[in-house]
């Protein structure tokens, strides 16, 4: 439970969403990293950047236990 409360939500838009996309919830990555580091894994982007990417998913059994 200590390690899933220090992570904040965030809302947020894609760069690429138009104006009318719906509002995205999550992690910012580099956060989650810090606590579950094997959540996240570099790899490419759509656009050549190196970028860090969160297994959201993974998420699920921490805060299943956390709850218990």
């Amino acid at each position: 439970m200590n390690r899933l409360t220090k992570l904040d939500a965030v809302s947020y838009h894609w760069n690429t969403d138009d104006t009318n996309a719906p509002i995205k919830y999550g992690f910012i990555a580099q956060n989650v990293q810090e606590q579950f580091p094997d959540l996240v894994k570099e790899g490419v982007w759509i656009d050549g950047s190196q970028k860090l990417f969160l297994s959201m998913g993974g998420l699920m059994p921490y805060t299943v236990g956390a709850i218990k």
